[in-house]
């Protein structure tokens, strides 16, 4: 007699859409209103769906922002660089455009102490050269609302100028910024602290944040011969991104090839440990980038690093496949900033993978595109160029730079588990990487695995009658993984009036309903990754070519004309 299992067992994989990322940053506020003075643009990310936020109040589309919320998706404050507004949208007290920033601004957290956060800017020293500065907000002061540490307001980290020392026992003072956009903020190994990485010109610096404080000693790694933009003072984005894992820093410089002017594309290897930066097999020096690249971002699985090309009244999106370095960079789509401005010193937009995954890009007027799938190659990472409308008026060049969360220092790598878990009894298991499964969990027993990469369930594991076991790829960001965080966690596990033939597929896969319209549908494979997303079916019946994809187990999540939604296994043999 054949058996379904979901008449036996409750068997859920669940895939967050938080990518890697608790709820702190499930709010953005950035951009301008161009008629108002009183609202910018934003995005909210809570409950598994973006939604646009109007009740915003920075007031330059091209300000650094950082927005910072709670746990739970509740939004803290956010800031500018120059002003920091509270939850209720008012600006704190110490915070009203007094602080010293504008070029970029970063968020951290400070370490051992949850109700403060530091505020990195790049400013004016008071000589007409910048510097990096920060302030403090204390969340518990104002009834909850935070104010801004007055004693701490613009303190100056003091990183230039800079002087090295040449072989001959020269030496070179360089206290000209050149680079903007060029702070960024990694995990420590330890859980706790942070590193602090800004790249200022040809030079790294990196400081240890703990709750002693901002270390006061920069580790120093410099890239070696001079940069063109250091040479011929031309200011332009560092364009740095840290990749998903803490262990890769992306950026561009400019440099001269063969008499004309091209940029250098560089990946550096980072120790989250020693906080020490080291060449890669990554650089790309591309006579076909004659414009200047302003911004960079990984994709959630690290596989990918995805940049913006470009000046004026165009910018192109071009993606590198890190796994084969053999490969040319593809053009994926472009993005059509709004030309207010040609300014290399402060017309230089970003783009922030959000907590979905995906990955948003300021473009034309009042749109946001979106690149939907970054995990994948190509054109199948599914860049759509208008995809979120922010509203009438509201522009943006800058997108919120987002906040590092602490991690779980007591999870393990990778963790293989063996043993059987008894009747009434729970199993809860976190991974930073990996989980393989080949153990039993008993009758009326809960088991939840939770890993940052994939959970897999080898020959021997079995979930018997009455158990309930979840799989998740979120990884040791979270205490204990939450099920409301799920993609899945509302749908139908069945539906005898949806078809899906053949199963298991190895070329083609009918999707059918015997009495409604599909409207959507999206395929995940089993590292919870998004293979296929059709937003605009709404067809009874869709074949699905899956010739080109891994073997292997997916999920198909299908959305009916009535929005209900069914989840379904497929398998691709």
């Amino acid at each position: 007699m054949k058996i379904n299992i979901h008449k036996i067992v409750t068997l859920v994989l669940i895939f967050p859409l938080l990518s890697n990322a608790q709820l702190e940053n499930a709010n953005w506020y950035f951009g301008d209103n161009v008629i108002s003075s009183q609202n910018g643009g934003g995005l909210n990310f809570n409950n598994g769906t973006v939604s646009v936020l109007t009740d915003g109040k920075t007031e330059d589309a091209f300000s650094s922002t950082a927005t910072v919320s709670d746990e739970n998706g509740n939004l803290l404050f956010y800031t500018d660089g120059s002003s920091v507004w509270n939850k209720n949208h008012n600006k704190m007290s110490g915070g009203n455009n007094s602080l010293n920033g504008f070029y970029t601004v970063s968020v951290v957290p400070f370490p051992g102490d949850s109700d403060k956060y530091y505020i990195f800017t790049i400013g004016s020293d008071g000589t007409f050269n910048l510097d990096y500065f920060y302030s403090i907000v204390d969340m518990s002061l104002n009834n909850g609302l935070g104010n801004v540490d007055t004693n701490s307001l613009n303190t100056n980290l003091n990183i230039l100028p800079y002087t090295s020392f040449n072989p001959d026992g020269s030496f070179d003072i360089k206290g000209e910024m050149q680079r903007k956009s060029n702070i960024v903020v990694a995990k420590h190994s330890d859980g706790e602290s942070y590193w602090l990485i800004l790249n200022p010109f040809d030079v790294f610096f990196v400081l240890k944040i703990d709750s002693n404080g901002i270390s006061s000693n920069p580790i120093i790694y410099d890239e070696g011969n001079p940069s063109l933009d250091y040479n011929l003072n031309i200011r332009g984005a560092s364009g740095m991104s840290i990749s998903p894992n803490n262990d890769k820093i992306s950026y561009y410089c400019n440099r001269a090839n063969g008499g004309n002017q091209s940029n250098l594309f560089t990946i550096l290897n980072f120790n989250n440990s020693s906080g020490q930066l080291s060449p890669s097999f990554f650089t790309v020096d591309n006579p076909n980038f004659a414009m200047p690249g302003y911004a960079s971002e990984f994709s959630g699985n690290g596989n990918y690093l995805y940049l913006l090309v470009g000046g004026g009244f165009s910018y192109e999106i071009f993606q590198f496949d890190l796994q084969n370095t053999n490969i040319n960079p593809v053009s994926i789509g472009l993005s059509l900033p709004l030309p207010l401005s040609d300014n290399p010193e402060t017309d230089l937009p970003t783009m922030v993978r959000g907590i979905d995954g995906k990955i948003y890009v300021p473009n034309n007027n009042n749109f946001l595109g979106v690149i939907n799938n970054p995990n994948l190659f190509g054109t199948n990472s599914n860049y759509v160029n208008n995809q979120i409308d922010l509203g009438t008026n509201v522009i943006a060049k800058k997108l919120p730079q987002q906040v590092q969360n602490q991690i779980n220092n007591n999870c393990p790598d990778n963790l293989t588990i063996t043993q059987t878990v008894s009747n009434g009894t729970n199993d809860i298991q976190e991974a930073s990487n990996w989980i393989v499964a080949l153990n039993v969990i008993e009758n009326a027993a809960n088991a939840e695995y939770d890993a940052g990469n994939f959970v897999k369930l080898q020959r021997g594991f079995h979930a018997r009658a009455g158990s309930t076991f979840r799989a998740y790829i979120d990884g040791c960001l979270n205490t204990q993984p939450v099920a409301k965080n799920s993609i899945f966690n509302n749908d139908k596990i069945s539906d005898n009036q949806i078809v899906i033939f053949p199963n298991p597929a190895k070329d083609k896969v009918r999707l059918s309903h015997n009495q409604m319209n599909i409207q959507s549908f999206e395929l995940y494979d089993i590292h919870g990754r998004t293979v296929i997303n059709n937003n605009n079916l709404n067809s009874s019946k869709h074949t699905i070519d899956v010739s080109s994809f891994e073997k292997g187990f997916y999920i198909i999540r299908i959305v009916l004309e009535d929005n209900s939604v069914i989840t379904k296994n497929l398998v691709i043999k």
